[in-house]
Formats: structure tokens, C-alpha cells, sequence
């Protein structure tokens, strides 16, 4: 379990924690450079003995972007998912080519051996909540999943949110409701997931449908914040499924940011939840009202709200809108089989992906 420090500016209630001689800081590329984040990492460097900066360029938590740890090093990861993943990759204390046999070998559950420590900068991934990471090697997607991948410390620091532009902190956030409704819908859910799945839900919403297209608050950064945290702790119990298991593609080959990924395929599976809801199992029924509740604030599900939700944030609403053509079929195959057979019900990808 995390030791978890939530709204605070002040570093060394958490440096104290921390007790190796070395240091890896380990941020994304742009976002380093940002007065928030630059602040933290200077704070960071001005508390601790012999630091490292490690900035991400890569789209995408590739193999090769793995930095080499050297002994008694600790790692702070200062970012969003992908320099989570890296962080926690780092973590493993594996050299990339030991990493990349035990993937081909289809060995994924694999323990970190370094401190971590993760201050998320986005509202959305929720993987400082997360036991697992995602790696690319040759362009395919894997999943790491080790209990000890969760972070020794948390900090929850609104401060270092305003490193995002508006619309990237509303693309994490649509990746926070993607999960957390997800969540529910996962032949793992149990009471404690939809307990965080539905606060989540609810906080979430509620910013975003304030928010509009105007700039954001500290108090609604605060609320997002919490959102994806609770998103990323259901998703450690059950993991995602459909909407995601379909988004990598878009990402990968299209460079659709993720939570707008996920997001193109939620009109579809709302509605094939609602045509499919006979053969819902009766929890997830009462979950399907729970989420239209919140979303249409009635009991069924209404043709094209999750279009309109998406319009009021200023986003493109479905793949039909990109700039490149997709094919259906390429997106059918890439289809990430791992997250489908979470599904709870067996899903129409037909369905799914022309209606998006």
C-alpha cells in the first residue's frame, strides 16, 4: 500500500521517506520544461544528493526508452502514464535485453527492485494507483502486472497539474470516466472497485460538465485529480476492456492522444450496453443506470449524449473526424485481446467500431 501525500507543495514531508544515496527523476520531455515541474524537480535536486533527470521523448512507452538504474537508486517519476510506465520499467532493474526475452517469453509478472516514488501531473491514468505497466516492443503492446508495482509514496499535488494545457488535462480526464465506467463493466468488478468506479464517476462529471470549454480551477484541477486516482484504484482490481482494448490503435498509428482514444468508442458502447442490457448479468443492469444516470440523468441510455458530452468540451467526436482515413479491419485485428476477454458479456466489435 501507498503512502499517499495529497495537496501539498511542500517536499520534505516525503523526501524524508526517501533513503537511497541516488536519485532518478524520471519526466516527460515538454513538461520538464514547465515552470510547475521545473519548480518540483528543482526542489527535488536542492533536498537530495546526487540526482538524475531522465526527460521522455517518446510517444510511447517503448522499450528502448527504459534508462539504466544503477545501484541503491531511487526512482521519482513526475508525469503522466507513459513516465509512470517508464519509471515503473526502470524499476525492474532489468537490462532491455533481459526485459524484451521474458516478454517473448510471455513472463509479465515481474517485481520491481528499486524505491518508487510517482507525483502524477496529468488527471487521467491513474497508474500511481496501478500494479501493472504497459511496455511496446516492435510496436506491440504488453502488459507488466507485479504487486510490487504499486509506488511506495503518492503525491498528490494539485500545483504541478498546471503544466497541462486545458485540453490536455480534459483528454486526461475523459480517460479517468472511460475507466472508471469501464470498471464496472469488468468480470473482475467487485464492491470496492464500484465504490471507487462510482465516486470517481461522480466527481469526474461533475467538473467537466462545469467546465465546458472555459479554463479550469484549482478546486475543479483538485476534483479531477481525486477522479482519476479512484479510476486508477478500481482499474488495479479489475483492469479495463472494450474501449480500451480498441483505443492502442488510434494512439499507435493515428496519434490520437489516448484518452481521446478510448473516448471515440464510448458512444458505441453505450449504446451496445443499453441493446445488450437483457443479457447483462442484474449487477451490471443496475450499473448501467448508475452511469446513465449520471450522464443522460435518467435510467436508459440516450442516442448520441456521450457525442454531445464530448462537443461541449470542444473535442472531436468520433474517428469519422480525423484527419487520416482509419481502417476498420487493421483496427479490428489490433484489437487487444487480453483487455476484450474482460468484458463481462460477449461484444459485436462489428457493431462497435462502425458505429464509432
Amino acid at each position: 500500500m501507498s503512502n499517499i501525500y495529497e495537496n501539498t507543495t511542500d517536499f520534505e514531508t516525503y523526501i524524508s521517506k526517501l533513503r537511497n544515496e541516488k536519485t532518478l527523476i524520471v519526466c516527460g520531455g515538454k513538461s520538464a520544461r514547465t515552470a510547475s515541474i521545473a519548480n518540483a524537480i528543482a526542489s527535488l535536486k536542492s533536498n537530495l544528493d546526487d540526482v538524475v533527470v531522465y526527460s521522455i521523448k517518446e510517444t510511447l512507452p517503448y522499450i528502448s526508452a527504459i534508462p539504466k538504474v544503477t545501484e541503491n537508486t531511487q526512482i521519482i517519476a513526475i508525469g503522466g502514464g507513459k513516465v509512470m510506465d517508464i519509471a515503473k520499467l526502470a524499476s525492474l532493474n532489468l537490462s532491455q535485453e533481459v526485459l524484451q526475452k521474458k516478454l517473448q517469453d510471455g513472463d509479465y509478472a515481474i517485481p520491481r527492485t528499486s524505491d518508487l516514488c510517482c507525483i502524477p501531473t496529468t488527471c487521467g491514468s491513474g497508474s500511481e494507483a496501478t500494479s501493472f505497466a504497459v511496455c511496446y516492443m516492435d510496436d506491440q503492446k504488453y502488459s507488466i502486472s507485479h504487486p510490487s508495482l504499486q509506488p511506495d509514496i503518492v503525491v498528490l499535488d494539485v500545483g504541478v497539474l498546471t503544466s497541462q494545457t486545458n485540453r490536455q488535462t480534459k483528454i486526461g480526464a475523459l480517460d479517468a470516466v472511460c475507466q472508471a465506467i469501464e470498471s464496472m463493466f469488468s468480470r473482475q468488478a467487485n464492491e470496492q472497485s464500484i465504490e471507487y468506479s462510482r465516486k470517481s464517476l461522480k466527481l469526474s462529471l461533475g467538473a467537466l460538465s462545469r467546465i465546458g470549454q472555459r479554463e479550469i480551477t484549482f478546486d475543479e484541477y483538485h476534483q479531477l485529480q481525486i477522479a482519476a486516482h479512484l479510476a486508477g484504484k478500481a482499474i488495479n482490481i479489475t483492469k479495463t476492456n472494450l474501449p480500451h482494448a480498441l483505443s492502442y490503435y488510434l494512439t499507435l498509428h493515428h496519434k490520437v492522444p489516448h484518452g481521446l482514444a478510448v473516448a471515440f468508442f464510448f458512444e458505441a458502447y453505450l449504446q451496445f450496453l443499453q441493446n445488450a442490457s437483457d443479457r447483462l448479468p442484474l449487477k451490471q443492469r443496475e450499473h448501467l443506470e448508475f452511469v446513465c444516470g449520471c450522464l443522460c440523468n435518467q435510467s436508459d441510455y440516450i442516442l448520441g449524449y456521450w457525442r454531445k458530452f464530448l462537443d461541449t468540451l470542444g473535442m472531436v467526436k468520433q474517428m469519422s473526424e480525423l484527419q487520416s482515413n482509419v481502417n476498420n479491419q487493421e483496427l479490428k485485428d489490433s484489437v487487444n485481446i487480453e483487455r476484450l476477454k474482460n468484458f463481462v458479456i460477449e461484444p459485436d466489435l462489428d457493431f462497435i467500431i462502425s458505429s464509432s
